[in-house]
C-alpha cells in the first residue's frame, strides 16, 4: 500500500512541503484528530503532570523515544497542533499510521541523505512561522540501550529554537504492560545557549522525567527479576526483540547507524573492537600469560 502520492513531502524546496494555507487546514481539524487518537491508542494513557503552556510563545516539544507508540501518546500529551520530525520513511509510506500522521502535519527526514537532514530544518521553521508547534524526536531513534535513560541527542531543536525563538517543552513517556505513563515537563529556553549545552540541559531533563516515571511505576520484586531463569540482560534483550517485532518495518540494518555519534568521545566498543581481529601467534602469545597481580 506505498503512497506515492506523498512522495512530494521530500522534496528538498521548502514551498513545496510547507505552506500556509496546509499549516491553517491541519491546526483547524486538529482537535477532532487528537480526539480520534484517544480512541486509537492501544494505551492506557495516565498523565502525571503537565504543566501549562504559554500560549504567546512557540513550542518544540521533545519527547524521549523508545516504543512504537510513544509517538501516538506525544501528540496526545502536547495537547495542541504539532508538526512532526518524521523519519521512519518505510513505516510513513507503508501504513495507514503513516498517512494519519500526515494529517497532522509531518517534515519529512531522510535519515541518510545529508541534504534531507539539512533541507528539513528550514522547513520546521517555516510551519513554526505559519502558526504551528513542532514535535521532534531529539535522540533521532529509538532509545534500546540497557544503560542510558536518554541517548545522546542530535542539533536539530535547538537550530529551530533559535531560528524562531520557540521554547522547548520536555514530554516523558514510559509503559508498563498496556499502561502508559507521561509527564509533560516546564517549557525552557535555550535561545541563546550554545547547541553542546542546550543538549547537555535537554538531555538532563528528559532523563529525569524517565528516571521519576520508572521509579514510580516499574516496581518488581527480586523474584520477578528472576523470570524463567534468565539474567535481566537476557530479559532486556528479549524485550528489544518483543518492541521492534511491533513495528513492520523496523529495519535493523539502518536503526543501528542513526544514533548520534560524537566525534569528540572514543566508545568503549571502538576501544576494544581490535580484539575481534587479532590472531593469536607465537610472537604475541605472551600477553595471554596472567600478570603478577593475577598470580
Amino acid at each position: 500500500m506505498y503512497n506515492k502520492n506523498l512522495e512530494y513531502l521530500l522534496s528538498y524546496e521548502v514551498d513545496k512541503v510547507i505552506s500556509q494555507k496546509s499549516v491553517f487546514v491541519r491546526r483547524k481539524i486538529n482537535p477532532l484528530l487528537r480526539s480520534i487518537l484517544k480512541v486509537l491508542n492501544p494505551y492506557k494513557l495516565h498523565i502525571i503532570r503537565q504543566t501549562e503552556l504559554p500560549k504567546n510563545r512557540p513550542l518544540i516539544f521533545t519527547p524521549n523515544h523508545g516504543f512504537k507508540d510513544d509517538f501516538l501518546n506525544a501528540l496526545i500529551i502536547a495537547n495542541t497542533h504539532c508538526y512532526t520530525l518524521f523519519g521512519s520513511l518505510d513505516q510513513f509510506y507503508n501504513t495507514l499510521g503513516g498517512q494519519l500522521a500526515n494529517l497532522f502535519g509531518v517534515v519529512m527526514v531522510n535519515r541518510d541523505d545529508p541534504k534531507s537532514r539539512e533541507t528539513a530544518i528550514p522547513k520546521m521553521i517555516k510551519a513554526i512561522e505559519y502558526g504551528a508547534n513542532a514535535l521532534i524526536f531529539p535522540e533521532g531513534c529509538w532509545n534500546l540501550t540497557d544503560a542510558e535513560l536518554a541517548m545522546k541527542l542530535y542539533n536539530g531543536f535547538h537550530k529551530i529554537a533559535e531560528a524562531t525563538g520557540a521554547l522547548i517543552v520536555p514530554i516523558g513517556v514510559h509503559f508498563e504492560g498496556k499502561s502508559c505513563y507521561a509527564i509533560r515537563d516546564e517549557p525552557f529556553e535555550i535561545k541563546g545557549l550554545p547547541p553542546s549545552e542546550a543538549k547537555i540541559i535537554l538531555r538532563d531533563k528528559l532523563a529525569t522525567l524517565q528516571y521519576e516515571l520508572i521509579e514510580k511505576f516499574s516496581v518488581f520484586s527480586r523474584k520477578e527479576f528472576e523470570v524463567g531463569g534468565l539474567s535481566l540482560k537476557e530479559q532486556w534483550i528479549n524485550e528489544v526483540i518483543r518492541r521492534k517485532k511491533e513495528v513492520k518495518y523496523y529495519i535493523e540494518e539502518k536503526e543501528i547507524t542513526y544514533p548520534y555519534k560524537d566525534s569528540t568521545i572514543t566508545e568503549f566498543t571502538e576501544v576494544f573492537a581490535h580484539l575481534d581481529t587479532i590472531k593469536l601467534t607465537k610472537e604475541n602469545a605472551f600477553l595471554l600469560r596472567p600478570t603478577r597481580s593475577e598470580r
